[in-house]
C-alpha cells in the first residue's frame, strides 16, 4: 500500500458488496481493491501450492459466498458452500460427545480477519496507527455509503482511505 502510494479502494470480501457494486454502482468498480477474498485466497493456496486436490468445502454464516464460489474465474477452487445454519441441522442427533476438540484455536491476526473491523486491525498492526481505514458495517449504512462514494467518484473527489464494508 506504501509503496504503491494506494490513494483508497473498497475492501471486497463479502460478496454481496461485490455483487450490489457490480449491478448498481459500477462506477466504483475500478475501487475494488483487487485481491481475492480471504476465501478464494485460502482455496488458491491449498489447491495451487499444497497441491491439495480434494474437494473443498467452505462452512461459513454466509450463503452469499455461493456467488463467490460460482464466478467462472473461481471455478473448481472450492466446491460447497456450507453454512452454520444447514450444518447444525445436519448434525442434529449426531453424538459428538467422543469427539475431542479444543474451543478455540489461536491464529493471531488472521482469527480476527473475519470479524467486524479485522480487516482495520490488521492493517493498522501493519501499517500503524496513521492509516486511515473506515469501516462500514450493517446493510443500510453500507449500501447508503457506497451510494455517497460513487458521487464522489463521479464528481472526482478522492478517498483516501480504505473502505472496510
Amino acid at each position: 500500500m506504501t509503496q504503491n502510494s494506494f490513494e483508497g479502494g473498497i475492501s471486497q470480501p463479502c460478496l454481496a458488496i461485490v455483487d450490489y457494486i457490480e449491478m448498481y454502482v459500477p462506477e466504483l468498480i475500478p475501487k475494488l481493491v483487487p485481491i481475492h477474498s480471504p476465501l478464494m485466497c485460502g482455496a488458491i493456496y491449498v489447491k495451487k501450492y499444497m497441491n491439495v486436490s480434494d474437494k473443498l468445502a467452505f462452512i461459513s454464516p454466509c450463503i452469499a459466498k455461493k456467488s463467490e464460489i460460482s464466478r467462472p474465474q473461481n471455478e473448481g477452487y472450492v466446491t460447497f458452500n456450507v453454512t452454520f445454519d444447514h450444518l447444525m441441522k445436519r448434525l442434529s442427533g449426531v453424538d459428538l460427545s467422543g469427539y475431542d476438540a479444543s474451543d478455540e484455536i489461536e491464529y493471531g491476526l488472521g482469527s480476527i480477519y473475519p470479524q467486524p473491523g479485522g480487516l482495520r486491525e490488521n492493517v493498522e498492526h501493519f501499517l500503524g496507527k496513521d492509516v486511515m481505514v473506515r469501516q462500514i458495517e450493517g446493510e443500510k449504512h453500507a449500501y447508503h455509503f457506497l451510494q455517497v462514494y460513487a458521487e464522489r467518484v463521479k464528481s472526482g473527489k478522492k478517498l483516501p482511505f480504505m473502505v472496510d464494508a
